[in-house]
């Protein structure tokens, strides 16, 4: 039962991903870092070696020799000069599998299409679903729904939060919190 369950997250996840990459409109990161790595790479670093066969599954797998690699596995192993793992997918033209990290991010999606108005109906909700294939290591940080010449737009902004920063803004400071 779990093992059915757990397929059908993952599926679920595939469906979810390509459903929400057909209509973003855009997708900026501050101080980005990609990292590209060959599908022998990928296989190899999640201990599977000696592999005559890779396929890609899907953008978010690879088959190696009939062993599955989700390809954000690989990437949240491999973190780059402490920036946050943002998302993992596979480039099918190039062959290669892209790790993109990064301090922040914001997305952009339209609501035009019967596919993508639901994300526009809670934006706080679609943010918090969105984030976890475009940005798993940070957190929602702001979203809102826009409409601007009569399109609507969702905006997604995702960032750390800095918990330690906010304690230091406060302490001194206690008539703020009270």
């Amino acid at each position: 039962m779990d093992y059915k369950k757990g397929l059908y997250v993952f599926f679920f996840s595939i469906f979810m991903a390509l459903a929400a990459q057909a209509k973003v409109m855009e997708f900026k990161v501050s101080k980005q870092i990609r990292k590209n790595s060959s599908y022998k790479e990928v296989c190899e670093a999640m201990g599977f070696a000696d592999n005559l066969l890779i396929e890609a599954k899907g953008m978010v797998a690879l088959d190696c020799m009939g062993r599955l690699v989700k390809v954000n596995d690989f990437c949240a192993k491999h973190t780059q000069n402490g920036k946050s793992f943002l998302r993992g997918f596979i480039d099918k033209g190039e062959k290669k599998v892209v790790c993109q990290y990064g301090n922040s991010a914001n997305l952009s999606l339209s609501c035009e299409t019967k596919q993508t108005r639901k994300y526009c109906e809670s934006p706080e909700n679609s943010c918090k679903k969105l984030q976890a294939f475009f940005a798993k290591d940070l957190e929602v940080t702001h979203h809102s729904r826009l409409f601007n010449n009569e399109k609507e737009t969702l905006n997604c902004y995702f960032g750390k939060l800095n918990l330690d920063l906010d304690k230091d803004l406060f302490e001194g400071n206690s008539h703020l919190t009270k």
